[in-house]
């Protein structure tokens, strides 16, 4: 009986130290499977693949922010959420109304003081200009930091319509960025005759345009180049021709 006891301890004792031993092994560069206890690299966690085998390793809130589950079970980087092209096999990673960009029209003449909640994790802003026709072509300032004198880094681009041309115009190389941080940053945007957008930090001069073909009202839209979670987009007129 006592033997019995002694090896019954014995056994507890070496499951224990190999419990133990396990958790040992997946710390640091690690993730612990949680049916069977292996350890993966931590790499592998949130890769939109079950490396683990019972899809602890992708399973939510763990991935919560990292990726998008589609509702077709799948899922996709959250970075890819909300980016203009379906990542889902079913779509569902630009449904609305979760892909619905904070918008507003704007006039030849309209000057908007936009002020938005970024964050760094949303990357960049994003001001795209269309016509509420699909084949017309949109300019996309697509403002990705600021150096102190308020000069704007950026990308502008145009959505090539039927026959028009396309192109890029990309921020001076020789800025001195000082990082577009956290909170509440307000930029002015005004539309000008002859179809050019532009877009200014608030309070400073400096000035970035771009000119697409298309006359008429068109909706502007402004949202992040990540969408991890919603920007607040405020939009106030400063001029508006009725």
């Amino acid at each position: 009986m006592a033997l019995a006891k002694q090896a019954v301890i014995f056994l507890a004792v070496v499951l224990l130290a190999a419990l133990a031993e396990s958790a040992a092994t997946c710390r640091g560069r690690y993730f612990q499977c949680k049916s069977s206890g292996k350890c993966i690299p931590q790499a592998l966690k949130c890769n939109c693949e079950d490396d683990c085998g019972d899809g602890s390793d992708e399973a939510f809130p763990l991935c919560n922010g990292i990726t998008f589950p589609c509702k077709d079970g799948g899922c996709v980087d959250v970075s890819r959420k909300c980016d203009g092209f379906m990542h889902c096999l079913d779509g569902s990673d630009e449904a609305m109304p979760m892909c619905s960009a904070p918008n507003i029209t704007m006039q030849d003449g309209d000057v908007l003081s936009v002020n938005v909640g970024f964050k760094k994790h949303h990357g960049s802003v994003g001001f795209t200009l269309c016509g509420s026709d699909p084949t017309d072509a949109c300019v996309m300032a697509l403002v990705h930091d600021v150096s102190s004198s308020g000069s704007l880094y950026y990308t502008f681009s145009e959505k090539c319509a039927s026959d028009a041309d396309c192109y890029e115009d990309v921020s001076p190389s020789n800025l001195s960025p000082s990082n577009l941080g956290s909170g509440n940053v307000t930029f002015i945007v005004e539309r000008r005759e002859s179809s050019t957008l532009v877009v200014s930090l608030e309070n400073y001069s400096i000035e970035v345009m771009g000119v697409w073909d298309f006359d008429g009202e068109t909706q502007l839209r402004v949202k992040p180049l990540n969408w991890f979670e919603d920007m607040p987009v405020y939009f106030s007129h400063i001029k508006h021709n009725d």
